[in-house]
């Protein structure tokens, strides 16, 4: 998680100290983290892992999957966060207009750099989680999952211009995203095909967010 989050702190400085695209540095930092996979990890797969480990995922509580209430658990707080803190309030003032909320007298570099520590240490989380569930790190995986992300966000109504979006429309768009993948193997489509389904759905979801938002229509 450490490790995770000093990664983020990179990411977010660059993007937010030197006003650099956020999705050029992130795609660039990627980049960065996936070479150092293969070089680590010698191009090959990690498999003597702990069977314990698999008790992360496979615990039960309450006949659910301690993965799921890692889940909820993580979804939870950041509702509770985003809704009902200034920090979170900080975070929505500075995704919608950057110079507002510097003129508003808000820290927003603290603010901007703080999204991506979050999100750097809870990939951190979920690369432990997948490496529970199959006991195996491999350096490809996760590949493509970054386009999986991005639709669920686009489709649970977050804005990719900022300042708009909510943590309940998130996890529905995650959901709806998983019963997009699971109908498409269960129907037999092709993984190749599958990337150009979930890629038309990001420019739809992204072109239907264009058109119908209030702020873009002015």
């Amino acid at each position: 998680m450490l490790s995770g989050a000093g990664i983020g702190l990179l990411s977010g400085l660059l993007i937010a100290y030197f006003d650099l695209a956020a999705f050029v540095i992130t795609l660039g930092v990627m980049a960065i983290g996936r070479s150092l996979a293969y070089i680590f990890s010698g191009q090959t797969s990690i498999s003597d892992i702990p069977p314990q480990l698999n008790d992360l995922v496979y615990t039960t509580v309450l006949g659910v999957q301690t993965n799921v209430w890692t889940l909820l658990l993580l979804y939870a707080l950041a509702w509770g966060y985003l809704t009902f803190t200034k920090g979170g309030r900080t975070i929505y003032a500075v995704g919608s207009n950057r110079e507002a909320a510097r003129t508003a007298g808000l820290d927003v570099l603290f603010y901007s750099v703080l999204p991506y520590v979050v999100s750097g240490a809870l990939s951190a989380v979920a690369a432990t989680l997948m490496s529970s569930q199959i006991l195996s790190i491999d350096p490809l995986a996760g590949t493509g999952l970054e386009l999986d992300a991005i639709a669920a966000v686009v489709i649970g109504g977050a804005s990719l211009y900022g300042g708009r979006g909510t943590i309940i429309g998130t996890l529905i768009g995650v959901f709806i995203m998983v019963m997009i993948r699971n109908g498409l193997n269960l129907l037999g489509v092709s993984p190749f095909w599958q990337g150009s389904a979930i890629g038309a759905i990001i420019i739809a979801a992204v072109l239907a967010e264009r058109l119908l938002s209030p702020r873009t229509r002015r």
